[in-house]
């Protein structure tokens, strides 16, 4: 049995009239299904009288519905109940209906409540409140009350829980954390995590090392075409498996030419790599969320995708889409943010990523896909910007229940997921986020979607694929 993600969207690209508006045809709708149970109740009644009538009848003429005397007629009880049974149904059916749409129309056009729980409110309250004097005194008072609600949620469940069911059930609290934490130890930045970023590369700054990119091709079937956000995250997904022919950290570049002989670019970029030489490790991650372009773009990743392109053929001016996950998507929304003066970037779709600080050039779309329970997405500190070509899809952990609550929003499956709680940072729970919004109808999602699509129009030329290797210096 597979675990399953429900999600959630922002409401960035609506008006305040359009929100409103659909808010009153959910309270419409809300209504109606009310009344529609309300008349289920009269009509339950109605049967309830008829079976009491039919079983208390005093008219000696009348024996069970026959006929006993010339001139009498037996009334149709049987008929009647089933009829008020019948009418029953109806109406809870269709309550049922309206109200599951009410519930999709909320879900799909975001106007879910943003009221968070009890011990999330207690906690934001304790960070808000504290008082701490010193960065130093910030990390050790933050790492205690981590390590203080790691023992606590253990003790209350009885069981040393694990990382990660303690990261699920603080999920609503990580950003705002964060974003508390930041802010004391860099009060007059406007970018507070990128301005630690920043200070945290210029301490632990040496010189560049040398980086390597080499043209490889995987030993598997490789990626396939996508013409749509789905399969451009299951080419992302594929792209970080060994079973599919990868087996090193590598980049892949797609050429799409059109009917008109247009071309396009799509380039995916996978996470970050646990190879001690890979370009794409673990401390490229601090370049590239610092608040300096310089500093994002010394970042070996950053260097990695730039000489793939340049590779692939890929010309200044030329239509670009890029796919990043994790690290990738930091990527992206660096690539898209600091050289929007030499490539038409198109779409940026990343998955798991923090990018709410990369000032990503307004012509650009963007889908941004997150999971509540992992930290990695909540390192930006802040929401990803509102704009009318942006959307961020927010995705759930609802455990091992049924997959579908109500026949409108169903939850969507997980695949290779576990049935104890996991890390909810994998390609799967970002695609099976991804999917449940699209099931829900949401109108951006499928805005995203087309836009995608249009701007993979025509056939896959070809795909190319590159390492990128530091080796250590001599």
């Amino acid at each position: 049995m597979s675990r399953q993600v429900s999600s959630q969207v922002s409401s960035s690209g609506y008006t305040r009239v359009q929100l409103d508006q659909m808010t009153r045809v959910a309270d419409s709708l809300n209504q109606l299904s009310g009344n529609l149970l309300s008349l289920q109740g009269e009509w339950s009644l109605t049967g309830l009288q008829l079976e009491r009538n039919r079983m208390t009848q005093t008219c000696p003429c009348l024996d069970g519905g026959q006929v006993l005397i010339q001139g009498h007629a037996a009334f149709p009880f049987d008929c009647a109940i089933r009829t008020c049974d019948c009418r029953c149904d109806d109406c809870r059916t269709l309550a049922t209906i309206l109200s599951d749409q009410a519930a999709a129309l909320t879900e799909a056009y975001s106007l879910y409540s943003s009221a968070e729980s009890f011990v999330t409110l207690i906690l934001r309250g304790l960070l808000m409140t504290s008082s701490w004097p010193t960065p130093v005194g910030n990390l050790l008072t933050a790492a205690g009350i981590s390590i203080a609600g790691y023992l606590g949620l253990s003790l209350f469940e009885g069981h040393m829980i694990t990382m990660a069911e303690f990261l699920k059930k603080t999920g609503s609290l990580h950003q705002e954390a964060l974003s508390d934490l930041s802010s004391r130890i860099a009060p007059r930045s406007a970018s507070p995590i990128g301005r630690i970023a920043e200070w945290s590369c210029l301490a632990a700054h040496g010189s560049q090392r040398r980086l390597e990119v080499t043209q490889v091709r995987p030993t598997g079937g490789g990626l396939g075409s996508a013409h749509s956000i789905d399969q451009a995250l299951e080419n992302l997904q594929n792209l970080g498996s060994r079973d599919k022919g990868f087996a090193y950290d590598t980049v892949a570049v797609q050429k799409y030419r059109d009917t008109d002989g247009s071309t396009h670019w799509v380039v995916y970029i996978p996470g970050t790599s646990s190879h001690r030489d890979s370009a794409i490790g673990w401390g490229q991650n601090l370049q590239l969320m610092s608040d300096t372009a310089s500093t994002r773009a010394e970042a070996a990743s950053t260097r990695l995708v730039m000489e793939a392109m340049r590779r692939s053929g890929i010309a200044p001016g030329d239509r670009v889409s890029l796919v990043g996950h994790s690290q990738g998507g930091i990527v992206a929304a660096t690539l898209s943010s600091d050289m929007a003066d030499q490539y038409r970037f198109e779409h940026v779709v990343t998955a798991g990523a923090p990018i709410a600080n990369h000032p990503i050039a307004p012509q650009t779309w963007v889908t941004s896909v997150e999971m509540k329970e992992e930290l990695v997405s909540s390192l930006d500190a802040r929401d990803n910007t509102d704009a009318t070509n942006r959307l961020t899809v927010r995705g759930r952990d609802e455990g091992i229940s049924p997959a579908s609550v109500n026949g409108c929003y169903a939850r969507q499956p997980v695949e290779f997921s576990s049935e104890v709680v996991e890390s909810t940072h994998g390609m799967n729970y970002q695609r099976a986020a991804w999917q449940n919004a699209l099931n829900k109808g949401v109108p951006k999602a499928n805005e995203q979607d087309r836009h995608f699509a249009q701007s993979t129009n025509g056939d896959l030329v070809e795909t190319t694929y590159y390492e990128g290797r530091q080796p250590a210096d001599r």
